[in-house]
């Protein structure tokens, strides 16, 4: 459980710069909700990973003809996470950030660490294993 500083800094950074989505772990039909928060402040980003774990990585970019470091922190869904994401949830601005936790928050069952199928008609998916 994060300490009341902590959810509120993490909500400010998520509505600022972060996404939360899922993402494919074997297959089309599951996926996992993963938290990304990109910045050029590494110190900030180290600070998160410290409360929730993740992993960092980092790309050259150049703005302006001076070349800087993008850094990227991407969480992957775990009961803690789970957790912060249901303490935060009420401290977000954006509705939009509001609505994917809101999603990640209804499809995530962290008691049984499943993640449910995206909603798709059985003609759907077979569409979608088709293309790949």
């Amino acid at each position: 459980m994060l300490k009341p500083m902590e959810a509120a800094y993490l909500a400010g950074m998520i509505d600022g710069d972060g996404t939360i989505s899922f993402k494919n772990i074997d297959s089309i039909e599951h996926q996992n909700p993963v938290i990304t928060i990109s910045s050029s402040d590494l110190k900030m980003l180290v600070y998160i990973q410290s409360m929730l774990n993740g992993s960092l990585s980092s790309k050259k970019i150049t703005i302006t003809g001076s070349i800087t470091y993008l850094y990227s922190l991407e969480i992957k869904m775990n009961e803690s996470v789970y957790g912060a994401l249901k303490q935060i949830q009420k401290l977000l601005q954006s509705h939009i950030k509001i609505q994917e936790v809101e999603r990640v928050l209804d499809q995530y069952k962290p008691e049984s660490r499943a993640i449910l199928p995206p909603n798709k008609t059985p003609r759907d998916m077979l569409v979608l294993k088709k293309a790949y």
